[in-house]
């Protein structure tokens, strides 16, 4: 008989796996939860039904135990479980919050990037943009340049014609009417038109107290054939015939020069006056400040008698002055000699009285006058003037030769180690110049026409013994240009030396164009005694010529003299007008090269060159 099978209290899980066998066994390795107590089916299963009952109703037991057992421990790890569920949704939480922040983070890079996209893109453009712009600057700096040499070449051209034309007036200024820049500066002299057809001009430094007093005429030019003066301030009192002599001549030039020559004059007889009226007749010689301020007035003025262009003037004011002025002299001499304390003795002041009065003397008595010239470098010279009447114009040491003095002193002229002859040498104040030790010339030939002149220049050989100049360097000769060439040599000066032709390296010569016959002699003489020489050479033979610039009075002497010595065969070095006049100094070039009128400018200054205009010319041989 099948026995049916048996069912097992056990749970599901502990239960064994059936078998086809209808009785039950025990499991070979019964399941047991873990950490649990005692096996629930430790005895064996009964085979009777009490047993059975017996035994469920221990396994029940047992069951119920261990369920309670394992209860807790279920509890605790749902409990833990539950913890850690909760726990892992926070982190779940938080993770999304980084999460989100990061979204937003990658949002705002995202963004940032796009942007930075943008900027490189403008930035791009911008790069793109400079380098077309750098390209047309580029070009446009081409074309600048292209145009700056083209312009450059313009402003050249144009500086090279207003060159020409600027050298083109200078010719015509000297051909004919000088332009208002020429009166201004030579004249001191402004032209003001006040309406049409009338026109003043004002003078200045003609006051030497006052150089920026003006001296004024108002002119009317309404009628071409007749100019007529409408006011003249101060008023000259031969006005009359200067304006004859305009409309007669039309000679504008020569009429401005006079009225400022009359001017002048003018105040100069009044600058006398008032020194002959009214200082002189109440003037304290016993205050010798006082009195030094009229001895200077006294040399003033005297100097401006000696250094006018006529005689006229000379004689005339020279009486006038002379009397008073002597008088005063004598007493102002008398107190300085008698003065009680030694060392009080002016010597300087007293020499200086002393030859004033022989000055005054000079021209009335006949009677030699020394004067001294002192120049650069401790350059003393003495020299003899005499009256006019014995030895004509070389009677005293005209300006322009005191202005070639200086020139020989400042080394412009250099004639060291040279042989020098002076033509038309007067008081031989520039040839004694040059053979002074410090210019040092090898030897120097005083010339003149008057026998007279000549034992005058012995006898200033001997005045300036004891500065160094000898008569064994120094010679004085008669020398009559017109007879140049009926002979090869001149007379022998005391056997010693002759005068021989081509002998000199230099020549020099002041105010020796006044007549037309001098004038178109001159250069001959040049020719003969110049030495020949290599013109390349900076160093080779010259001649140099001043004269006293007079305007329009030896203006044809001076084309003669000039025309003679290109026909000759001279080349001019220089050419240049030197004005020293009424306070006002300039050098204005008529021909000559940069470095000789720098050189020019540097050896001269204001008080190297006496008031008055003049013309320096240096030649050499071409």
């Amino acid at each position: 008989m099948t026995s049916k099978p048996r069912f097992s209290l056990a749970p599901a899980a502990i239960q064994a796996t059936p078998k086809k066998q209808t009785t039950l066994i025990q499991p070979k390795t019964p399941m047991t939860p873990r950490n649990a107590g005692p096996e629930p089916f430790a005895n064996p299963i009964p085979d009777t039904f009490n047993e059975l009952k017996t035994s469920c109703a221990a396994f029940l037991e047992e069951f119920s135990s261990w369920v309670q057992l394992n209860k807790e421990e279920v509890m605790n790890s749902q409990k833990s479980f539950h913890e850690q569920c909760d726990s892992q949704k926070v982190k779940m939480k938080d993770l999304q919050q980084k999460l989100s922040e990061l979204q937003s983070q990658e949002t705002s890079v995202s963004k940032a990037l796009a942007m930075e996209k943008q900027e490189e893109n403008s930035k791009q453009k911008e790069i793109s943009d400079l380098k077309k712009r750098q390209i047309d600057t580029e070009i446009t700096r081409r074309n600048l340049e292209s145009e700056r040499l083209e312009l450059t070449a313009k402003l050249k051209r144009k500086t090279d014609e207003l060159n020409r034309l600027r050298k083109y007036r200078e010719e015509e200024s000297r051909k004919g009417l000088p332009e208002y820049e020429a009166y201004k500066k030579w004249l001191a002299l402004e032209i003001i038109p006040i309406e049409e057809n009338i026109i003043r001009f004002i003078w200045t430094h003609i006051d030497q107290t006052n150089v920026d007093l003006p001296f004024t005429i108002k002119l009317d030019i309404s009628n071409s054939e007749l100019y007529q003066v409408m006011e003249c301030e101060p008023e000259l009192p031969n006005m009359g015939e200067l304006l004859e002599f305009l409309n007669q001549t039309r000679k504008f030039y020569t009429f401005l020069i006079l009225v400022r020559q009359s001017f002048s004059k003018l105040e100069m007889e009044e600058r006398i006056a008032v020194l002959v009226e009214h200082s002189l007749p109440f003037a304290k010689v016993s205050n010798i400040s006082g009195s030094m301020l009229i001895v200077n007035e006294i040399t003033a003025i005297l100097d401006c008698l000696y250094s006018s262009n006529t005689t006229t003037n000379i004689t005339s004011q020279f009486q006038t002055l002379k009397v008073p002025s002597v008088k005063f002299l004598v007493k102002f001499l008398n107190i300085l000699t008698k003065l009680k304390d030694p060392s009080e003795l002016d010597c300087e002041t007293i020499d200086l009285c002393s030859n004033l009065i022989a000055r005054f003397s000079q021209l009335s008595s006949g009677r030699k006058q020394v004067r001294e010239f002192k120049f650069r470098n401790n350059i003393t010279v003495k020299v003899q003037e005499m009256t006019m009447n014995t030895a004509g114009l070389g009677w005293q040491t005209w300006p322009s030769s005191i202005l070639l003095s200086n020139l020989l002193c400042s080394g412009f002229v250099n004639v060291r180690q040279k042989s020098v002859l002076e033509l038309g040498c007067g008081t031989s104040l520039a040839g004694l110049t040059a053979s002074h030790p410090s210019t040092g010339a090898k030897c120097v030939w005083l010339t003149d026409y008057l026998d007279e002149i000549i034992e005058n220049c012995h006898q200033a050989i001997e005045l300036n013994k004891t500065s160094g100049i000898s008569n064994d360097t120094v010679f004085a000769q008669k020398l009559d240009w017109f007879s140049i060439n009926k002979s090869n040599e001149s007379p022998t000066i005391e056997n010693k030396r002759n005068l021989r032709p081509n002998l000199f390296d230099v020549i020099i010569a002041a105010d020796v164009c006044y007549e037309k016959d001098l004038s178109m002699m001159l250069p001959k003489v040049f020719a003969k005694y110049l030495k020949f020489g290599n013109v390349v050479d900076i160093d080779c033979p010259k001649v140099y010529v001043v004269v006293q610039d007079r305007g329009e009075k030896f203006f044809e002497e001076l084309e003669i003299f000039e025309s003679g010595m290109s026909a000759e065969g001279f080349v001019c070095v220089g050419n240049w007008q030197i004005s020293n006049e009424h306070g006002l100094s300039d050098i204005k070039t008529i021909a000559a090269n940069g470095k000789e009128t720098e050189r020019l400018n540097q050896c001269l200054d204001a008080s190297s060159c006496p008031p008055g205009v003049y013309r320096l010319y240096v030649y050499h041989q071409g």
